[in-house]
């Protein structure tokens, strides 16, 4: 787990909890060694796009707005929470849960997986799970509807998603 705190004339601008995985014990050691590298990277990664200048720069400058209007200080912020959902020694699943604020009313989270075949040492991506001529476009039916908006007959594109079922 990384966890930092950036300051700026004495006060907290940015700080950041990033926790990963890690495997510490398998059979498949070459597999075991591919996801702790490419997880290490990609913290790495994340890291560094933080403490980059420009966005240290844009909460400095906001810092200085707001205290000379008396206003409180927010708080730039990461969170990255790592759930583990399958582990069977051969076979992990895990997702990553990436919660930012950058000042405004709320901050975002966006949500990551990673499926892992230790055996073969790779990553197994999304679209093996599905058939290979299955798209998007295959899983809805597109159809017309006429709306009456302000005494305007208006024509609308619906999309009804089919059964999830069929997906597969």
């Amino acid at each position: 787990m990384l966890k930092k705190q950036l300051y700026y004339k004495g006060e907290v601008i940015l700080k950041y909890t990033i926790k990963y995985p890690e495997i510490t014990q398998s059979q498949y050691d070459i597999g075991k060694q591919r996801f702790n590298h490419i997880n290490r990277q990609e913290v790495l990664k994340l890291k560094k796009s933080l403490q980059k200048e420009n966005y240290i720069t844009k909460q400095k400058k906001h810092m200085t707005i707001t205290n000379n209007k008396g206003y409180p200080i927010m708080v730039y912020e990461l969170y990255r929470e790592t759930t583990l959902t399958y582990n069977n020694d051969k076979l992990i699943s895990l997702y990553f849960d990436d919660y930012t604020f950058t000042g405004g009313a709320h901050g975002s989270t966006v949500r990551n997986s990673q499926t892992w075949d230790l055996e073969h040492a790779y990553q197994i991506p999304l679209q093996a799970f599905f058939r290979k001529k299955s798209k998007l476009s295959d899983r809805y039916s597109k159809r017309n509807k006429f709306t009456n908006s302000k005494n305007k007959l208006k024509l609308e594109q619906v999309y009804i998603f089919r059964s999830i079922a069929n997906w597969y």
